[in-house]
């Protein structure tokens, strides 16, 4: 089964919870692991290598994020050996992005592109490390 993540963006938590597509992805009526911070809570399915945000204050869903197989294959033809050139090239101009950077207490972050990919808007996370492709997340 093809999931769309997208088109789960925007729909509530309760909304979700009786959408069998949804279901799947969580691995079932029982989320694998659920986390909270101040603005989000967070379903952790780590078998399905995906983690879904939903804000706290409306439990609508914010974004999807997926990492890769144990093969290190993500959708769209991506993978762990992907820089952010080879993306660019893949999937056409980014429509936003930064290169990796130091910042102050956090020290060496990894770059991101943002791209529209099949009507989707796709944010792509690279290793600041490697510069490899480590995951992709689903935005509004």
């Amino acid at each position: 089964m093809d999931i769309k993540y997208s088109e789960m963006l925007g729909e509530t938590y309760e909304e979700l919870m009786k959408d069998s597509t949804f279901l799947s992805a969580i691995g079932g009526n029982v989320p694998e692991q659920v986390t909270t911070d101040a603005k989000n809570f967070h379903i952790l399915s780590p078998s399905k290598n995906i983690s879904f945000t939903f804000d706290k204050a409306s439990h609508t869903l914010k974004f999807a994020s997926l990492s890769p197989d144990s093969n290190g294959l993500f959708m769209y033809g991506l993978t762990t050996m992907v820089n952010r050139e080879q993306a660019a090239e893949m999937l056409g101009h980014p429509i936003d992005g930064e290169p990796a950077q130091k910042i102050p207490l956090l020290g060496m972050v990894g770059a991101w592109s943002t791209f529209i990919v099949e009507g989707n808007k796709l944010m792509l996370m690279f290793s600041a490390d490697t510069g490899c492709l480590e995951k992709i997340r689903f935005t509004l």
